[in-house]
């Protein structure tokens, strides 16, 4: 079995060499999702000229579309058909393998994949529109990276707690989050990453280049996070909440899981202003709330040991038997038979 992260070449290498397929790429953003319109409507739409339409039709459209978008594998199947191996027929299908591994928690997902063996999707609305190929999903819960560098802790130890502004952002973003930190009264610890933001510190802001998350989020009140799934993640396992601003589907997916358990707000970027965001971040910390929903969602998540679950599914995927998918995938209806409880 070829197991892999966003290395989208393996879908065609692993077909021209008839073995299976393992994912984790598409985190929670997978058929399953789509197919129960557990996707959220967008925080804004994806252009202003389409904000006018209505929450109700935004969210049937992001949760159609996936199965219909076959633009985005035009640049795979180029190479399918000089390979002569099965296209990849759509951005759903570029989601799932033979095996997929669903990186989060059904309690937190809304949805419960089989978690004791592998078995064929049933149980699923069928809608028409090119399908991804025949898969198993697993929930195996997300690996969250832990980078095991060194930061200032004295600084997040002192009072009042600061919050965790973003990282994958422009520097315009971040200094406007900033800007709204600040407006809240509250302090902040930034991850500059590769931008020069150093202008930005003084008595209630820190700068760092790289900050190991998953040490930094249990000292901080509340973070400020774009919405990928390694942020959203350890905000939650952190038991943080968090403010967002999703701009891809799959981080409005990230960020509404957190709104729906309370322990979020979730913002549009081209509506963000310091304003809105000093009265989100003072809402966040105003109201218990948020941190007895995020305690909560915390609990969900310990003693759950991703990297364990994920190796288990690929054995018994191998166990299984099951070699004939990767040889023959069609585009065929996804199915798969849920856990008895």
């Amino acid at each position: 079995m070829v197991v892999i992260g966003f290395t989208l070449s393996a879908y065609l290498s692993s077909r021209l060499a008839g073995i299976p397929l393992a994912t984790s790429h598409g985190g929670s953003f997978v058929p399953p999702v789509f197919e129960r319109g557990l996707m959220p409507a967008p925080t804004q739409s994806p252009a202003p000229q389409l904000d006018w339409i209505p929450g109700v039709i935004q969210r049937w459209m992001v949760n159609a579309a996936p199965p219909r978008l076959t633009k985005a594998t035009d640049f795979l199947n180029l190479v399918a058909d000089e390979l002569r191996v099965e296209r990849v027929p759509s951005l759903a299908a570029m989601m799932v393998g033979d095996l997929t591994l669903v990186t989060d928690v059904p309690e937190v997902l809304g949805y419960l994949p089989p978690t004791s063996r592998p078995g064929r999707r049933t149980d699923v609305p069928r809608i028409a529109a090119p399908r991804a190929c025949d898969t198993w999903d697993r929930c195996t819960h997300g690996s969250r990276a832990r980078f095991r560098r060194g930061y200032d802790r004295s600084w997040t130890e002192r009072a009042p707690p600061p919050t965790s502004p973003l990282t994958s952002s422009t520097p315009a973003f971040v200094r406007l989050a900033v800007a709204g930190v600040r407006a809240a009264g509250l302090r902040a610890i930034v991850a500059a990453t590769v931008h020069g933001l150093e202008e930005l510190e003084g008595d209630d802001v820190a700068v760092a280049d790289i900050l190991p998350s998953h040490e930094v989020m249990p000292h901080v009140d509340v973070a400020v996070i774009m919405g990928g799934q390694g942020s959203v993640q350890t905000a939650m396992c952190a038991g943080t909440p968090f403010v967002a601003f999703p701009m891809h589907p799959e981080q409005e997916l990230n960020a509404a899981l957190g709104v729906r358990h309370g322990m979020a707000i979730a913002l549009g970027e081209r509506q963000t202003t310091e304003a809105t965001l000093g009265a989100a971040l003072q809402r966040v910390c105003g109201e218990s709330s948020f941190r007895v929903a995020a305690r909560h969602v915390q609990s969900l998540y310990t003693g759950v040991d991703g990297a364990s679950r994920a190796a288990d599914a690929i054995v018994d995927y191998l166990a299984s038997g099951d070699r004939p998918a990767a040889a023959r995938r069609t585009q065929t209806t996804i199915t798969t038979t849920p856990e008895t409880p």
